[in-house]
């Protein structure tokens, strides 16, 4: 199986900072990628100014569908809105410390596993 890692500016702002995507594409199917990260990006600098890991949100989604969750019922769970719900698989917001460990234990995973950091 050979890694294809493909970049995608995702939009330049007024002051030249640019946001890309990157993801991480396997030789299978053209259609499995994973995003692996979000990058904001100075080009006025050459440095990286952040880096939003997309494992967690993506990590919510793949659990929530595995266990035939909508957006809503989760949020019913949790005592959230959809719309956090979606906002957490976008990556736009992160659960809390303690929404993280109420996940992990709603999927029967570890809170290292639901961050992946193992």
């Amino acid at each position: 199986m050979s890694k294809i890692v493909e970049t995608t500016v995702l939009s330049i702002s007024a002051d030249n900072l640019c946001v890309f995507r990157t993801a991480i594409k396997y030789a299978r199917r053209k259609t499995d990628f994973k995003i692996h990260e979000i990058l904001v990006f100075s080009q006025s600098r050459r440095k990286t100014c952040i880096i939003l890991n997309m494992s967690l949100a993506n990590n919510i989604k793949t659990l929530r569908k595995k266990n035939r969750l909508s957006q809503a019922e989760l949020g019913k769970i949790m005592f959230l809105s959809q719309n956090a719900i979606s906002s957490w698989e976008r990556g736009l917001t992160k659960p809390s410390v303690d929404e993280v460990s109420t996940l992990a234990d709603l999927f029967e995973v570890s809170v290292d596993e639901l961050l992946d950091r193992i």
